[in-house]
């Protein structure tokens, strides 16, 4: 019997997402509450714009141990800061340029844009990404020390993370996360 791509196969798979605060993370909420699950192989990272989202932080993805890398913004046109979306458009591209050149492979790096209504299109987009990866298999990049994002083990606790950076003092501006 042949496996699906949600047997075992992509069980140790991690595929990352950078999902803009507006309108894709509406469109994955009302996504959630129809009921979808979200694959067991993703992880959503929040981040104000995708335009602030440097070929830098999509690369340390890579380094973390994550198999695929997937930036999902505002379509373009409506994001609220302006440029985000051209951006991290040219910033995804540069990126595929240099995961070929490297023999990691472009296909390891997707980015899509969606509207806040777009739930069919955003469950289509997640499947359609998971299986490719799970096709693909593991990445080829074997992360030097650091940590992995399967070693929950070593990272400090929620109040310790609260303390440390003052979270709540955090005005959402996202002016942070370029040097996240």
């Amino acid at each position: 019997m042949a496996k699906t791509p949600t047997d075992n196969k992509g069980k140790d798979i991690s595929i990352i997402l950078f999902l803009c605060n507006w309108s894709p993370h509406s469109a994955y909420h009302a996504l959630l509450d129809q009921g979808y699950a979200m694959p067991a192989q993703m992880r959503m990272i929040r981040i104000p714009c995708t335009g602030r989202i440097t070929k830098a932080l999509l690369f340390k993805a890579f380094e973390m141990g994550a198999d695929g890398v997937a930036l999902l913004g505002c379509k373009s046109g409506t994001c609220r800061y302006g440029s985000g979306t051209d951006a991290a458009t040219n910033n995804t591209e540069d990126t595929r340029r240099i995961l070929e050149l490297t023999g990691i492979g472009p296909e390891r790096m997707k980015m899509a844009t969606f509207y806040p209504d777009e739930t069919v299109a955003l469950k289509a987009f997640l499947e359609a990404f998971r299986d490719e990866i799970i096709a693909l298999g593991k990445s080829p990049v074997v992360p030097t020390g650091g940590l992995r994002l399967e070693d929950r083990t070593a990272l400090p606790s929620f109040t310790e993370i609260l303390t440390r950076y003052n979270a709540y003092e955090c005005q959402d501006c996202g002016k942070c996360t370029s040097s996240c």
